[in-house]
């Protein structure tokens, strides 16, 4: 110990069992407890990543019982000095607000094997949301550029016969091994999910963000994420998550996994459907040039961590995705993440939907949903929006019907009536189908087509023919009779035609079609389309 240093603590020591000296003691111990906390200060700054500056140091022979006094009698605690200057490093807390640990600043220059290594390892972590930043910008309406397919031959399609009897009660009268379904941004629009729901459609995928295909990848979200989720989920569809991916590296899928959950999060609906890498690629994509090996790494990332989280994850890729931008890496990714694979036929360009019957994809590799449509046309969905088939599930199917409350109907001459009223239709997934959805045509003795009002002021019987479109049967009809004035006739009975399968008809396969029984890989044509307003 410094000799001179020594002969200063005997002096302080010595005015301190002084019994005179007051004033020493009180600015030993005010010198002692401001060594101490600022000792302390330090060390836990250190512990939690910040550099701190101290304040002026305290010249501990100069500390009066004056100085001592202020603080005693000032009644507040003293705030620290603008002097103290702490920098964050901008990493968030050990364990964050998204149920995996925070990601360590470390990872960002490990390569991508090792990152891989850690996040597949469970000791990565998510970045928290604090520490990810968004650019509403970037936020694009991202058009389709992968190749669109001319279908194959259909393969043991249904032959459509009218019903044999009335349908005057639904039975089951079909199982698919598949279930109908959407996937939709924000770019579709307000939706009515009541009515897609009503229509058929038991699933749907939805957009919670996505990275800008340009050189900087800013990242963005969806404006309209946590509406789309609350109100699908309230309608009865199940539903699934996508993020529209432009990740180059490792360290940018865990980026997008990590905000992908913030968003689920967020919004308050857990999903019972995939959570779904949608990584996409073209000439001017800054992912154009990614493959193999890193790819790989790229998908395994963003996967491992979903996964991590406690939800299913899933990557959408196209053909030349999965047989050669993959290459002999693709074994690996398909074999640990569910596939939702990208091959539209141009066969549905005019809006159509898939029926019971139509050729799937027959590939090397399996899938699990497929995305066979970018031109839908789906009622309660005012833009064009794409089609998805999935094997994860099954669908019974009933006979759809018409119900009338009244199949004889009368009015005096010059009363016009409401043909629709007490008219609804249960669809084949036994909802009720929109009334919008039910069409009606008036006929007189003759058979001419005829208005409700020229009918309703003229004496005579006409016919009411009322039909509704499924989604999966084909189109259903009702026929009521209207009285108007006063002949008197004799009620005729309700009937019913349908254009579905009759109750014979060949329950679709519960697999994928065989090599056999669709076309070849080489069926494909390599023309593009750029659909508009699609959502993925």
């Amino acid at each position: 110990m410094n000799s001179s240093f020594s002969e200063i603590l005997k002096k302080v020591f010595a005015r301190f069992c002084e019994k005179t000296e007051l004033q020493a003691r009180v600015s030993l111990i005010i010198a002692v407890s401001v060594m101490v906390a600022t000792f302390g200060s330090v060390c836990a700054a250190t512990a939690a990543g910040r550099t701190v500056t101290p304040e002026t140091p305290v010249d501990l022979m100069n500390v009066t019982s004056s100085s001592f006094a202020a603080t005693e009698t000032s009644g507040e605690i003293t705030e620290p000095s603008e002097t103290t200057s702490i920098e964050t490093t901008g990493i968030a807390d050990k364990y964050g607000a998204l149920g995996l640990p925070a990601v360590d600043n470390e990872l960002a220059t490990l390569t991508d094997d090792e990152l891989v290594d850690r996040i597949t390892s469970g000791d990565a972590g998510v970045i928290s949301r604090d520490d990810i930043h968004t650019d509403q910008s970037a936020n694009n309406n991202n058009q389709h550029t992968s190749t669109v397919a001319a279908a194959p031959a259909p393969t043991n399609t249904p032959t459509p016969v009218p019903a044999a009897q009335e349908t005057t009660a639904q039975t089951t009268i079909q199982s698919l091994n598949y279930e109908m379904g959407i996937d939709i941004s924000q770019f579709q629009g307000d939706i009515d999910w009541t009515q897609v729901r009503a229509a058929g459609y038991t699933f749907a995928f939805i957009r919670c963000g996505g990275r800008g295909y340009g050189e900087s990848g800013r990242l963005y979200t969806d404006t309209r994420f946590a509406e789309n989720m609350k109100e699908a989920k309230a309608a009865g569809l199940k539903v699934g998550v996508y993020f529209f991916s432009q990740a180059t590296t490792a360290y940018e899928a865990l980026e997008e996994a990590s905000l992908t959950i913030s968003l689920i999060k967020s919004c308050g609906v857990t999903p019972n459907y995939p959570v779904v890498m949608d990584w996409e690629t073209d000439s001017y994509y800054r992912t154009w040039n990614l493959s193999g090996t890193d790819f790989a790494n790229v998908l395994t990332a963003y996967c491992s961590t979903i996964a991590q989280a406690g939800y299913t994850p899933m990557v959408y890729l196209n053909t030349s995705d999965v047989t050669s931008r993959l290459g002999s890496a693709g074994s690996s990714v398909l074999s640990n993440y569910k596939l939702w694979y990208a091959l539209p036929y141009s066969n549905y360009q005019d809006g159509s939907s898939y029926v019971a019957g139509n050729a799937k994809p027959s590939k090397s590799f399996s899938f699990s949903v497929w995305q066979y449509s970018w031109w839908g046309t789906v009622p309660g969905i005012s833009y064009p929006v794409d089609l998805d088939i999935s094997f994860m599930g099954s669908t019974s199917l009933y006979t759809p019907v018409i119900n009338l409350t009244n199949t004889s109907l009368s009015t005096p001459v010059g009363t016009v009536i409401d043909p629709m009223n007490g008219v609804t239709a249960t669809n084949s997934v036994k909802a009720t189908a929109y009334k919008s959805m039910i069409t009606y045509a008036v006929y007189d003795s003759a058979g001419n087509s005829v208005t409700i009002e020229d009918a309703c002021n003229a004496e005579g019987v006409y016919q009411i023919k009322y039909a509704y479109t499924d989604a999966y049967r084909g189109t259903v009809t009702a026929t009521a009779t209207l009285t108007v004035g006063n002949p008197v006739v004799e009620t005729s009975a309700v009937t019913a035609t349908t254009t579905a399968p009759s109750e014979t008809s060949e329950t679709v396969s519960a697999s994928l079609p065989s090599e056999s029984s669709a076309s070849s890989e080489t069926s494909e044509t390599d023309a593009t389309t750029a659909p508009t307003e699609s959502s993925i």
